[in-house]
């Protein structure tokens, strides 16, 4: 591998960021081409044998696949824009990578409830921000 890509002091340090997540935003975006998104292995943790393959459960998994993915991407955008800026590895990359995780999540509890309440029959839930 060429020295200059080596190291500490290498150009591609200043984008660890960047690969740190376009790398699950690829790993994502591949389970979804797939046909297998990556978080129905999580849903399975959590649901009984018997719903893994019904069409809710992967429908549900595919939206929150796909909005993990576009967060991953979005973040990889983001810290590849600070670090061609010179701010890599600064307070703004990591807030970005904060909110690249956070938003998500986010999405995905209440993404989550929603579904099961509408499942019961139940209006959903009213989230305040």
């Amino acid at each position: 591998m060429c020295r200059r890509l080596r190291g500490p002091h290498s150009a591609a340090h200043a984008y660890s960021g960047t690969l740190s997540s376009a790398t699950p935003a690829l790993v994502a975006g591949v389970s979804l081409l797939a046909g297998k998104p990556f978080t129905l292995g999580i849903a399975k943790r959590t649901t009984p044998p018997e719903v893994w393959s019904l069409k809710p459960l992967v429908q549900v998994n595919v939206v929150i696949t796909a909005v993990w993915t576009a967060a991953f991407a979005a973040t990889a955008d983001g810290l590849a824009a600070l670090a061609h800026a010179g701010q890599d590895h600064s307070a703004t990359g990591t807030l970005v990578q904060a909110a690249g995780f956070v938003v998500p999540m986010v999405f995905t509890v209440r993404y989550v409830a929603t579904v099961r309440a509408r499942a019961r029959g139940w209006p959903a839930p009213v989230t305040r921000a």
